[in-house]
């Protein structure tokens, strides 16, 4: 048998959602039924408000604003995960809400799955219409008896490096609608002079719907599906269309969010867009050369079919990155930061400066190559220092005293420029590039209030070269003593990543109150004495058990019961940046901590006794602080105290 048989729970960085981390290990169990009639088999249970009726074994809602509930009595500090179906969806969004958290919005035929921990604020099981029109059926609440996974949240987007070593913003996407017009219009019409109809064959493809230019008169056709997004948000945006060869004047087909002209004849295309919405309405427009067909077009067709809609969503998604070339992810949590640079991309910008002697040029050409992000945004600058000194440079606002990291990906396109990087009260950070793109990174403590990203070559600096021809992209400077993960910053202001939050994974069926072992493996971003915790506990710090970050080069565990200290130790790992294995076993009287495949410390004594159960895995010190930054490759909880063997065995890097 394995050792990971015996564990409760694993965490290996593999599969994630907005808002969850899951665990490969415990497979989720949940209690009984929680909810009554969620079947709608009778008009009872519920409570309905103006626009919200029971019938035919549904609960229909009809342009409400009204709210369906049916109290509940949720248990403080449990987990609980709620499913039901959208039935039917004719326009408007529902809400599900719990807690008071009313940010669960839904305007989607299908099944829907919803997991929270209780704060005891709101004991209902609830639904609110924003002007909704459709049905639900098939509403169930069950309290999760042991679940693994991990609540996550960060209100904000990030970027990781993924698997093909490029940096992207994480995203997961979410089905917001779909049709292959197989039964019905689905909700389309014909917005304009025109007509919309289904089941059209054409192309050699089935179940089209088909749109004809019925008048004419100059204007905007389309298709058209009423209140299918919300403004703001990001969308990925699919559909295939057909337009005949035989149309005098309509020959292409577009969104209005972009208007991307497609305009392929007599065979089926496919088209996939992203874009952030402005109106809430779905709109292919068919036109000529623009939107608006002439007369002669009276009669003329264009068809689409598998029309799909997908929500981009970035905030509270976890990162699994693959920094440093990495074949296996790990588990990226970062702190708050602020890129101070407005423009990091587009080093065109007037914000950035240029400046020199006699004889000297520095020349600046966007979107000159591929960028580390996969896409043509890198800046090529070419700087000629003349007779005294060339330089490009973006210095911002910094408080003296304070630490500040600026990074920055480069690449050299001829020869091997050699260029001061840094202007804080003088020139510093001299880097000699090379032809393949580099992260670069400088920390400095802030000696005047204007400092900088300061690329430049100078007399004064006999190493700096004379020339420089390179690419330049992802500027960042940030405050703190170390480098963080690259904050695009692209819109005339500071741009802000809020902290990654990762907790709250497992029950008390997960852990043993008597015996067992957390291993971690991972790394921090930093080696210093702030606290970084990842810790199984009550709620509180009163009972605990823990691996820890709080002193340079060291790696620590401690138990601690009742709110009394019961077993600590620490090793010295030589940096705790440094990829390592540690475990800590606890049982009374018998205490031990692994690190690399040594047993570096024990204890056969301390009474084992906690007067709450240990309900949660957290990557912080079990009551909220002192988060866990760094990078986690995986986390196993055992329930048993392993030996001596298996302990160092598992820890072997």
């Amino acid at each position: 048998m394995s050792i990971l048989d015996k564990a409760s729970l694993i965490q290996i960085p593999s599969g994630y959602k907005n808002g969850k981390l899951y665990s490969v290990k415990p497979n989720p169990t949940y209690g009984s039924e929680l909810v009554t009639n969620g079947d709608f088999a009778t008009d009872s249970d519920w409570t309905k408000q103006t626009g919200w009726s029971i019938s035919g074994g549904r609960a229909i809602a009809t342009s409400t604003n009204g709210s369906l509930y049916q109290a509940n009595d949720f248990v403080s500090g449990k987990s609980y995960k709620i499913t039901f179906q959208i039935t039917s969806y004719v326009s408007g969004s529902l809400i599900c809400r719990f807690n008071n958290d009313e940010t669960n919005i839904f305007n989607s035929v299908g099944t829907h799955t919803l997991h929270f921990k209780s704060d005891n604020s709101f004991d209902y099981v609830y639904f609110l219409g924003i002007s909704f029109t459709g049905s639900i059926d098939n509403v169930s609440v069950k309290e999760a008896t042991n679940i693994g996974d991990f609540t996550f949240a960060r209100s904000s987007s990030a970027t990781r490096v993924n698997s093909e070593g490029l940096i992207e913003v994480a995203s997961v996407l979410a089905d917001i609608y779909s049709s292959d017009f197989s039964s019905s219009l689905d909700g389309w019409t014909a917005f304009g002079l025109g007509n919309v109809e289904e089941n059209i064959s054409i192309g050699g493809e089935n179940d089209s719907l088909r749109y004809t230019v019925t008048t004419a008169v100059g204007d905007t056709r389309a298709f058209l599906r009423l209140n299918s997004k919300t403004i703001g948000k990001k969308y990925k945006f699919t559909f295939s269309y057909y337009i005949p060869s035989t149309n005098a004047n309509l020959n292409s087909i577009f969104s209005d969010e972009n208007e991307i002209r497609h305009s392929t004849l007599d065979s089926w295309t496919t088209v996939t867009e992203y874009f952030t919405s402005a109106v809430t309405d779905i709109k292919l427009i068919v036109g000529d050369a623009d939107k608006y067909l002439n007369p002669a077009a009276t009669g003329e067709t264009a068809y689409i079919k598998n029309v799909s809609l997908k929500e981009v969503i970035e905030n509270d998604v976890p990162r699994l990155d693959y920094s440093g070339g990495a074949s296996c992810a790990s588990l990226l949590l970062e702190p708050q930061r602020t890129n101070l640079i407005t423009y990091s991309e587009d080093l065109t910008n007037p914000v950035y400066i240029t400046g020199g002697g006699s004889g000297s040029s520095v020349v600046r050409t966007a979107n000159y190559a591929i960028s580390p992000d996969g896409t043509q945004n890198a800046t090529r600058i070419q700087i000629t220092r003349g007779s005294v000194y060339g330089e490009i440079y973006n210095r911002v606002a910094t408080s003296i005293g304070q630490d500040y990291t600026i990074s920055f990906y480069a690449k050299a396109l001829s020869g091997s420029p050699t260029l001061a990087t840094i202007y804080d009260g003088g020139y510093q950070n001299i880097v000699t590039f090379t032809d393949e793109w580099v992260k670069y990174t400088y920390t400095y403590t802030a000696v005047t209030t204007l400092s900088g990203f300061n690329f430049t070559t100078w007399t004064g600096l006999p190493t700096t070269t004379e020339t420089a021809d390179l690419l330049i992209w992802g500027v960042q400077l940030e405050q703190g003593s170390y480098p963080t993960s690259y904050i695009p910053s692209n819109s005339g202001s500071q741009t802000t990543r809020t902290a990654d939050v990762c907790n709250n994974a497992g029950t008390s069926a997960t852990f043993n109150d008597s015996e067992g072992v957390l291993f971690f493996e991972g790394s921090a971003l930093s080696d210093g004495t702030n606290q970084r915790w990842i810790a199984i506990g009550s709620g509180s710090n009163a009972n605990r058990v823990s691996i820890h970050f709080n002193a340079t080069n060291r790696i620590s565990c401690s138990v601690r019961g009742s709110s009394s200290a019961i077993y600590d130790a620490n090793f010295n790992i030589g940096s705790q940046t440094n990829n390592t294995k540690a475990a800590i076993k606890y049982k009374d009287s018998d205490y031990a901590f692994f690190v690399n495949g040594v047993k570096v410390d024990s204890q056969q004594s301390g009474s084992l006794s906690f007067n709450a159960s240990l309900s949660e895995l957290a990557f912080d010190s079990a009551d909220g602080g002192s988060p866990f930054y760094g990078k986690t490759k995986q986390i196993q909880v055992y329930s048993t105290a392993l030996s001596d063997t298996e302990l160092a065995t598992s820890t072997i890097l």
